[in-house]
């Protein structure tokens, strides 16, 4: 028994360190400056999907209103709210001639979530290039649309932007911003690699084109997936480019409670039942070489093998993962993080053990908010 369960951890500690050296190193050696700046900039439609959103959407607004961008417009797509947000797109929709908005009543029939509203808004938008954003998400400059639009060469359809939380105090904000440069460790990663299996609808950009071409969401109208389930089926080595400049990063105020960021990433996860299957395979590596390590490490623990060979391919694993997420974390705004890895790292291991049975059982959700 101890025999077995020492292979199993070293085999696990060494495919996670490989995963390290191997793919996100490519995400620690990129340079977000080394992009050349393109010298005409095409037009764009900035999409925008608000349910019960007046707050934000008077809040963040001004800040894409006010992008330094020759030619975009914006369009809200006010899905089904009862709150005052048409009062105040009107507004917006007075003031300033870029600015259009949309609204969605009645019942989406065969659709789920805000897929039908984000279809809606794309089949309004005048100009091919789009980039969607959500209500309670605020451009770190006024360089958001710029920046995402220069990552755009001769073949791209695809970039993948980068969207953090907030710094709040707290236990949970930690552990929620630690979790988003986790997911972003992994698809920017994989996307470097030619390997692109997802984005974040917070800061996603694509081709209407490609949107049209591919029957936009026809094939998975599940309540996510606007973002994720897209981009895997239609990205590839040659079409998907990233952007992690840092004036190009949209900020979101996070969850404040356990609950309810817990149903907000059940919904997320539930989506990776339909990725391909070599991502499935790839990140599942991922993911269960890190339970396997962390519980064969616990029981190696309690049989008494000794301390030094647990010791010493722990301190292993852990500085091939510090070395990378020092740099990585400096240019995703994480950090503040770093010295807190040890311990977030064992928390994000048994977030997964949880979450992993109650994804087995497919979620049957039938709102995004």
């Amino acid at each position: 028994m101890e025999i077995a369960f020492t292979l199993v951890y070293l085999l696990s500690a060494f495919l996670q360190i490989a995963y390290h050296l191997l793919l996100f190193r490519k995400l620690r050696k990129y340079d977000p400056a080394s992009s050349e700046v393109i010298e005409s900039y095409p037009k764009v439609s900035v999409i925008i999907c608000a349910r019960d959103e007046e707050e934000n959407l008077k809040c963040n607004l001004p800040h894409i209103i006010a992008q330094d961008y020759p030619v975009f417009e914006i369009i809200v797509v006010n899905d089904h709210s009862v709150d005052g947000s048409e009062r105040i797109l009107q507004k917006f929709q007075k003031e300033h001639q870029h600015f259009k908005y949309l609204n969605v009543k009645g019942k989406n029939k065969g659709w789920q979530g805000k897929k039908k509203a984000l279809a809606l808004g794309i089949g309004f938008s005048q100009h091919d290039l789009l980039i969607m954003t959500d209500a309670d998400t605020r451009p770190q400059s006024d360089q958001w649309i710029r920046q995402m639009t220069n990552q755009f060469k001769n073949t791209t359809e695809i970039v993948l932007g980068f969207s953090p939380y907030k710094r709040l105090s707290g236990i949970l904000n930690a552990f929620i911003r630690y979790e988003t440069f986790q997911t972003a460790l992994q698809y920017l990663s994989y996307a470097l690699a030619g390997l692109p299996y997802m984005g974040v609808g917070r800061n996603l950009s694509y081709r209407k084109s490609l949107f049209t071409r591919n029957n936009g969401f026809e094939d998975h109208k599940t309540i996510s997936g606007d973002d994720d389930l897209f981009v895997n089926a239609n990205s590839n080595t040659h079409n998907t480019r990233i952007c992690i400049d840092e004036s190009a990063f949209m900020y979101s105020m996070p969850e404040t409670s356990w609950t309810g960021w817990l149903k907000q990433k059940y919904r997320h996860l539930s989506t990776g039942f339909q990725y391909k299957a070599v991502h499935k395979l790839l990140l599942g590596g991922y993911i269960g070489s890190q339970i396997m390590f962390y519980l064969s490490l616990i029981v190696l623990l309690i049989v008494g093998i000794p301390l030094w060979i647990v010791a010493a391919i722990y301190l292993l694993r852990l500085v091939v993962m510090m070395y990378n997420y020092n740099e990585v974390m400096k240019k995703l705004d994480s950090s503040d993080l770093i010295k807190y890895v040890p311990i977030l790292d064992v928390f994000y291991t048994f977030y997964y053990i949880v979450f992993i049975p109650k994804l087995l059982f497919k979620p049957n959700l039938t709102t995004w908010k």
